[in-house]
């Protein structure tokens, strides 16, 4: 029971790691599009990047079971909801700094 526990925490613990490395990855993607000279090489390029590094991970630690596979993707949704709050919350901020005139 504890051994069967311990693997959940690793699969979603691995899925929480790629999460951050892709969403991270598609963050520096979006920043840097204004200032690159060809935004189409950088986003396209990126989004295989990241897409192949979630999928080796996914295919080397899961051994493509169904549990494992979701525990991932269980791991990988709480980053990307916490990316979505953070960046909500910051763009709100923001908003209203610049609506107060500050």
């Amino acid at each position: 029971m504890i051994d069967e526990n311990i693997h959940i925490l690793i699969f979603i613990a691995a899925g929480m790691i790629v999460g951050v490395v892709n969403y991270t990855g598609l963050w520096l993607t979006v920043w840097r599009l204004p200032r690159s000279g060809k935004p189409e090489i950088l986003s396209t390029g990126s989004f295989y990047i990241r897409t192949l590094i979630v999928l080796a991970v996914l295919f080397f630690i899961t051994d493509m079971q169904w549990e494992k596979i979701f525990f991932f993707f269980i791991g990988f949704l709480a980053i990307r909801t916490g990316f979505v709050f953070f960046f909500e919350v910051s763009s709100q901020k923001r908003s209203k700094t610049v609506l107060k005139g500050g």
